[in-house]
């Protein structure tokens, strides 16, 4: 199950990005965002990709966004500060 959606996005090319964090069987959140990558001409799934959550209660804005290119670039939070980090779907 879903338990929140954290990042909608397109790329240049209008590649769509769905990001959301699931619950666990227990339904509990996972402390993680799967994003889900779709074609920007039929919609059908490209892949996906997996980044880290923040680890403290703290909120933000925007925790993540999609560059030009493609890369989904992420920042979290853990008690020794923010870090950044980046990924990019695959199959």
């Amino acid at each position: 199950p879903i338990a929140q959606l954290m990042l909608l996005d397109t790329d240049l090319r209008g590649r769509m990005y769905v990001g959301v964090q699931a619950s666990d069987s227990s339904g509990s959140p996972r402390s993680e965002v799967i994003v889900y990558c779709f074609d920007a001409i039929d919609g059908h799934a490209t892949g996906r990709a997996v980044y880290r959550m923040s680890d403290v209660a703290d909120e933000s804005f925007k925790d993540a966004v999609v560059t030009d290119d493609g890369t989904i670039v992420f920042q979290y939070r853990d008690e020794a500060g923010v870090h950044f980090g980046e990924t990019r779907c695959s199959n």
